[in-house]
């Protein structure tokens, strides 16, 4: 099984910056980042299906040159990710656009593997999914 797993908002509570997200504050917003609380049900989700044998590799919207920040991020909370995959600096692709893009080079990694889901907090990017034929697991916290 390979997974495909979003981070903001899907295993980080980045609620709280939210408001930097709506202003366009891009730079602002990744950098707070490592101040995100762990959604601890998803990270314990992910973990199992690692342990479980399934191929759980991030997909984030984030830019590339958050790499380090986030790692540490994944590290404090013991998130067991097998990579994570970024959005390419200077590409300004709306999420749903770009995800299903990244997802088609993720997925030639693995070819064979007919067992596919994304989990994400966005609606648009599961939409883009179920499109491409990717089962698409909505989440979020209430």
């Amino acid at each position: 099984m390979l997974v495909l797993v979003d981070l903001d908002g899907t295993i980080s509570d980045s609620r709280w910056r939210d408001d930097l997200a709506e202003t366009k504050q891009w730079d602002e917003y990744h950098s707070q980042l490592g101040n995100d609380p762990p959604i601890k049900p998803m990270i314990a989700l992910i973990n199992c299906l690692v342990k479980g044998g399934a191929n759980v590799i991030g997909l984030t919207g984030r830019p590339e040159r958050w790499h380090q920040l986030t790692i540490d991020w994944l590290l404090a909370h013991d998130v067991k990710l097998e990579e994570v995959w970024y959005r390419p600096d200077e590409n300004y692709m709306k999420v749903s656009e770009l995800k299903p893009e990244i997802a088609k080079e993720i997925m030639a990694m693995y070819p064979g593997e007919d067992n596919v889901v994304i989990i994400d907090d966005n609606e648009y990017v599961c939409k883009a999914m179920r499109e491409n034929g990717i089962v698409a697991l909505t989440v979020g916290l209430c």
